[in-house]
């Protein structure tokens, strides 16, 4: 498929780049913490001055630790960009299975790319972008109904974020969702399926938490009201958010108020049934930090893993409203062609 447009290829490599280069190997309150943990890999730093939840998120540090530059910021945001070029090439082949005009595949590609999180987030000191690309390969697999291959994307994914439980949560929705109702025969594939996303991303999450269990956490858990208020009122936070979400969920909102169901008419019953499985479960995944605010912050590229569902939704919405048709389509079949 990607050799067949080899235009978008480019324009999506090119594009990510420009727009990740102005804040290359940028920090933000949390990369001093993944910065510590690569110095640990490295020897540079006993393990008694790591804190979590942060320890628990090796694998990006250490392969920043182990690549030949003794620049860790460098290593972090090379690492992040090439993840985010992979992540958004691999969104291609997922995007083709929900959506089926060049418009509606252009317009996804495009909101995909031209967006918040590749320029705030593709090159950052964080993990965030090595989790997206997992997030969408899970959502493939998922997509393609590869249950082995899930599982070990998950299990390496934790190891990133452990919000890739949320691609678990999503499978079992799936997979009861279209097999439970079955007879015998769904049944036995969703006694077979569910445990086989779920334990072994749960054992080696829990396994590296044990590794880790005697540290101390960078966050006061517990609710506190002043707390709450003061981070619900820091615009900068609450921007970083709503640009993350913005274009896709006012493209899904136009097009869900003018057809509403009718915008997933074109899926086929296996297709509606994966996306809003993995819509459900990417909620969830924005509930908790919204709900955890009082405990941490909220930002941007925590939802940035809900554009696997809200892409694909917003796309099959909008594909008829002024917007997309006199606007935002010409530009995307202009620019990625097709």
């Amino acid at each position: 498929m990607l050799r067949n447009r080899p235009r978008l290829v480019v324009v999506v490599i090119l594009f990510t780049v420009v727009l990740a280069l102005p804040r290359f190997a940028h920090h933000t309150p949390d990369s001093k913490h993944y910065i510590n943990v690569a110095k640990y890999f490295q020897g540079d730093l006993p393990r008694e001055q790591l804190l979590a939840p942060f320890a628990y998120r090796v694998l990006v540090p250490f392969l920043a630790a182990h690549l030949p530059s003794d620049n860790l910021d460098f290593n972090f945001a090379l690492i992040n960009v090439l993840a985010t070029i992979l992540a958004y090439l691999v969104f291609i082949p997922y995007l083709k299975r929900f959506v089926f005009t060049r418009t509606e595949f252009n317009v996804g590609m495009l909101m995909l790319v031209v967006s918040f999180p590749s320029f705030n987030y593709a090159s950052g000191v964080l993990s965030d972008p090595v989790a997206f690309l997992l997030f969408v390969v899970a959502a493939y697999l998922l997509s393609s109904e590869r249950f082995y291959a899930l599982s070990g994307v998950i299990s390496l994914g934790v190891l990133a974020r452990e919000s890739l439980l949320t691609m678990t949560l999503a499978s079992i929705m799936y997979v009861c969702w279209s097999h439970v109702g079955q007879g015998e025969k769904g049944w036995r594939k969703a006694l077979r399926v569910v445990p086989l996303v779920t334990i072994p991303p749960v054992v080696v999450l829990l396994i590296v938490r044990a590794y880790f269990s005697d540290l101390p956490s960078a966050f006061h858990w517990g609710v506190s009201l002043q707390r709450y208020v003061r981070r619900m009122r820091d615009p900068v936070n609450w921007a970083t958010f709503l640009l993350t979400l913005g274009p896709p969920s006012i493209l899904s909102l136009m097009g869900l108020r003018h057809r509403g169901r009718r915008s997933f008419e074109s899926l086929t019953d296996r297709g509606e049934r994966q996306l809003l499985s993995i819509a459900a479960a990417t909620v969830i995944h924005i509930l908790i930090p919204v709900a955890g605010i009082s405990t941490a912050y909220i930002s941007g590229r925590f939802v940035w893993p809900f554009y696997i569902a809200l892409i694909p939704i917003a796309v099959l919405s909008s594909s008829q409203t002024w917007v997309v048709t006199r606007w935002v389509g010409p530009i995307a079949n202009r620019l990625l062609g097709g």
